[in-house]
């Protein structure tokens, strides 16, 4: 109980030291995830039911009346305001993490108050560690909501992956978003301990971080797999040669009478014991289109992340050697 009682007034001493950045970071992260809310009940009011978006794509273009002004409000809003929203959620939570981070260490070299804080503290490994949990429970927590309203924006302007693919949201959406708010953090600690000036770490986290953004970004491009067309179980279909069993793309199908199929649902009506099963599929269906698997973006994303908290986790680690040796200016 003693322990946890000296955890608990640490942790209301960092909050209070560090408050302008708590406050900051905190109206910041939620207001970049009210916004993302706010752009979800947009795109809903809008009237783009799912049987529009499938009628448009179906029709290129030529939907009935009712769907034509719903479907042209609704993607205006995809092209307009909810692809500034996405893309703020790969630079949030960098932004936050070193913002949050960069003070822990770097202000009490700065301010010269170090060396009392480390006596007082009797250990510096000890003293490090009461700064960052607070911090990083409260990145979690901001991350958490990052993650859940992207997501769910994501979801909302993918039209669930038919219009668009969601592998195109892999890095502005879901766990990553939650990763990348602790790499910024892990960044603004290890920055602001070696640089011991917190402006000038918050230049260097901010160096870094875009670095590692354009990383992710080339490492998302080159995951990517390779077109469905012209591979594997090849079938003619208006003018194409396309694999429609691809396990990494998501085919679309339309029937005769409109309605759009995915995969599952036109594998189903495949007869038992059928032995070309691509080749039965187009001769029935006409295809509509083709997006990058959502599995594949869900099992890219887990393994970003998981690189990623691995990655934050180290440096974390290497925080504490660096305040060990660190010399107070």
């Amino acid at each position: 109980m003693e322990s946890l009682a000296r955890a608990l007034q640490s942790a209301r001493l960092t909050v209070k030291m560090h408050r302008f950045e708590v406050a900051a970071m905190t109206v910041a992260a939620l207001g970049v995830a009210g916004l993302a809310t706010w752009v979800k009940v947009q795109l809903d009011a809008t009237g783009a039911t799912q049987a529009c978006l499938e009628q448009w794509l179906v029709q290129a273009g030529n939907a009935s009346e009712a769907c034509v002004g719903p479907v042209r409000r609704w993607s205006d809003i995809v092209n307009g305001d909810a692809g500034k929203v996405m893309g703020a959620m790969l630079v949030a939570p960098f932004a936050v993490g070193i913002v949050l981070g960069v003070p822990l260490v770097g202000r009490e070299i700065e301010q010269r108050t170090a060396t009392t804080a480390w006596a007082l503290a009797g250990s510096r490994k000890r003293w490090l560690a009461g700064r960052v949990w607070p911090i990083v429970t409260l990145a979690v927590g901001l991350g958490a909501a990052l993650a859940v309203s992207s997501t769910v924006l994501s979801n909302a302007r993918t039209a669930q992956g038919l219009w668009s693919s969601t592998f195109g949201d892999a890095l502005f959406s879901g766990p990553p978003v939650l990763a990348h708010i602790l790499l910024g953090l892990s960044l603004g600690v290890v920055a602001g301990a070696v640089v011991g000036r917190t402006l000038p770490a918050l230049i260097v986290g901010a160096v870094v971080a875009l670095f590692v953004v354009a990383v992710l970004l080339a490492f998302q491009g080159s995951s990517q797999p390779p077109s469905p067309y012209a591979q594997g179980n090849e079938v003619d279909t208006t003018n194409s040669t396309v694999d429609v069993l691809d396990p990494n793309w998501d085919v679309y199908f339309t029937t005769a009478d409109g309605r759009v199929l995915t995969r599952p649902e036109a594998l189903a009506s495949v007869p038992a014991g059928t032995t070309d099963v691509g080749g039965w599929l187009t001769s029935h269906y006409s295809l509509l289109t083709a997006q990058i698997s959502t599995d594949l973006t869900i099992r890219f994303q887990a393994n970003e992340a998981l690189a990623v908290l691995v990655a934050s986790g180290l440096l974390l680690l290497i925080a504490f050697p660096i305040v060990e040796r660190r010399r107070p200016t």
